[in-house]
C-alpha cells in the first residue's frame, strides 16, 4: 500500500520556525485535509513535502518507507 509519512517534521525558513514537530501518514484512496487560518503553516508543510530549498526541513519525509 502507498503511504507519505511524516515524521516529527520541524521547519524554519529566514531563522524563523514555522512548523515543529509534525507527524502525519496519509495512506493511498485516503484524503486529508489541512485547515488552519492563514500563517498557521498550510503552505509550508506542503512546501517541505516537494522540497523547496528555501525551507530548511528536520525529521523525516517519507513516500513508500522511501526517505525522499
Amino acid at each position: 500500500m502507498n503511504t507519505l509519512k511524516l515524521e516529527n517534521i520541524s521547519v524554519k525558513t529566514q531563522n524563523k520556525q514555522i512548523l515543529k514537530n509534525i507527524s502525519l501518514n496519509i495512506k493511498e484512496k485516503e484524503i486529508v485535509v489541512i485547515l488552519g487560518p492563514n500563517g498557521a503553516g498550510k503552505s509550508t508543510i506542503a512546501h517541505a513535502i516537494m522540497g523547496n530549498d528555501k525551507y530548511e526541513v528536520t525529521g523525516k519525509i517519507l513516500l513508500n518507507n522511501t526517505l525522499i
